[in-house]
Order: C-alpha cells, then sequence, then structure tokens
C-alpha cells in the first residue's frame, strides 16, 4: 500500500512547477489529440501518438473568474505553496526584462525520492484580444551557482497557459499545455500518469484560492463550465 501511495505522488509531484507562463501550443486546434477526461467543465487532451517518452498535455476550461484575478495569483510566489501540489518554494532568482523573470522552483517528493527543483525562465505577455499569454521553461544550461547536488534538476519542456476574458471580462477562458520531465529514475509511466491529472488538480486549486479571496463567482456550487 505505502509503495503505490508513492509512486501516486510522484507522478503527481513531477507536474507541481508548472505555473506562471506560456507559448503558443495551446491555441492550436485540437487535431492529433485525443480526449483523455472532461469533468467538472475541464477538458484533458493528450495526443494520439507517442514515441513512449514524456507526453504533452492540454487543458480547458472557463473560470467564473476575472483575468487579473486569476493571472494575480498564478504569479503570486508566496501562495505557490498553499495550492501547487508538493510545491515547498518558489521564487524569483532575477528579473530579465519588464515582463519576464528568472524563477527557481522546489518540489518536495515522498521519501526515498530526491526532491526536484527547475530553473525556469517566465514570461507573461498581452495579446490583442485583451488576453494574456503565459509561458514558463527550463534553462538549458543554467549557471552552476543556481544547482544544488542534494536534488535532481528537472526540466520543462514548455508550461504554457492563455487566458482570454468572456461573458463581458466577468468569465475567463483558460487553455494550457505542459510537458515537463522529472528526470531521475521515475519511471516515464509514472510521470504520464500524473501528467494528464494535472490540469484537474491545478485548476481546483487555483479555484480554491480565488474562493479564499472572494473572488470566484457568487459563492455559485458549480465551478467551471466549458
Amino acid at each position: 500500500m505505502r509503495s503505490t501511495v508513492i509512486a501516486i505522488a510522484i507522478a503527481l509531484a513531477a507536474f507541481a512547477a508548472l505555473p506562471t507562463a506560456a507559448h503558443a501550443g495551446a491555441a492550436d486546434s485540437l487535431e492529433g489529440w485525443e480526449l483523455v477526461g472532461d469533468d467538472d467543465g475541464i477538458s484533458v487532451y493528450r495526443p494520439t501518438s507517442s514515441d513512449g517518452g514524456v507526453i504533452t498535455i492540454r487543458g480547458m476550461a472557463v473560470l467564473d473568474a476575472r483575468l487579473d484575478d486569476i493571472a494575480a495569483i498564478m504569479k503570486d510566489n508566496k501562495v505557490a505553496a498553499d495550492w501547487m501540489p508538493m510545491i515547498a518554494e518558489r521564487h524569483d532568482i532575477k528579473k530579465l526584462t519588464e515582463t519576464s523573470r528568472l524563477e527557481y522552483t522546489h518540489l518536495a517528493m515522498p521519501w526515498p525520492v530526491s526532491d526536484r527543483y527547475y530553473i525556469n525562465v517566465a514570461q507573461a505577455d498581452p495579446m490583442p484580444n485583451g488576453g494574456v499569454r503565459m509561458f514558463v521553461k527550463s534553462v538549458d544550461d543554467p549557471d552552476k551557482s543556481y544547482l544544488e547536488e542534494d536534488k535532481v534538476l528537472g526540466y520543462l519542456h514548455v508550461s504554457e497557459f492563455i487566458l482570454t476574458p468572456v461573458d463581458g471580462g466577468r468569465k475567463t477562458d483558460i487553455k494550457l499545455e505542459v510537458k515537463t520531465d522529472p528526470k531521475g529514475l521515475i519511471p516515464k509511466v509514472l510521470v504520464n500518469a500524473g501528467q494528464k491529472r494535472w490540469p484537474r488538480q491545478f485548476l481546483a486549486g487555483l479555484i480554491e484560492q480565488l474562493k479564499k479571496r472572494g473572488q470566484y463567482g457568487a459563492g455559485a456550487a458549480v465551478p467551471l463550465a466549458h
């Protein structure tokens, strides 16, 4: 039983380091993708074909909250550990431009697995339609001063969030795409299993944060609509 719990925790932890930004994939069509989950208004897709490695995952939902409130939570390092699974710490290393930063994320893994950490570039850009595109990607060759011997350095291939205001700005359409590799000895089958669960887990945590701040809907019982 303990080994099963650890395996599930490892799979989920592999995807906790994601959120603050994006590139263009989440805006593409869904040709070549298959639906793997559609619960509580959250649709999750995976590629119809795979090379056997770590897969990319996509998610879609409409949240009953304003874009600015959602983006503020996603960027807030102080609350990341409160709602993002397995996050022990996330902080900015340094500012790069007015819209981008170098950031550090630490994942607390269950014993006896070594903790993971990521050195990422995060960027947020406004879109012509009033939306925001957020993008995070690991640095290919991080400065040696950022490396830690007691943890495994993971690699975030892409973490993209496209936030678009809908319903007169009262709600926000979210499309996400993510692919991350925790590296080390974690089997890819567990990594991929965790990745398929991640969009719903991430959005559920985000909704709870919005509710705590009184920024989600009007206290309605239905959390999402797609």
